[in-house]
């Protein structure tokens, strides 16, 4: 099974984050519980160190969803120079 995420980055850049490790489903819930409970996007809570490769997105479902999520939920664009 395959969860996708959205990340904040230390520059302040959004992505996606695919994951199919429970281990990092856990992680990554109780991180997204905690940004979605805090005004802005404050840099001093839990971490989290992941590697892998970056892919683009081509699934036209998923990339819909993302960018409604981003301006929903972030008040960003897809276009802004900050979404990779």
């Amino acid at each position: 099974m395959s969860e996708y995420y959205f990340v904040v980055l230390k520059d302040m850049s959004f992505m996606a984050l695919k994951t199919e490790n429970t281990r990092e489903f856990e992680t990554l819930d109780r991180m997204t519980d905690w940004l979605l409970g805090v005004d802005g996007f404050p840099m001093n809570g839990e971490t989290l160190k992941v590697q892998g490769k970056l892919k683009k997105m081509t699934d036209n479902d998923l990339l819909s969803l993302y960018r409604t999520n981003l301006m929903s939920v972030f008040s960003v664009s897809s276009t802004d120079s900050a979404v990779r």
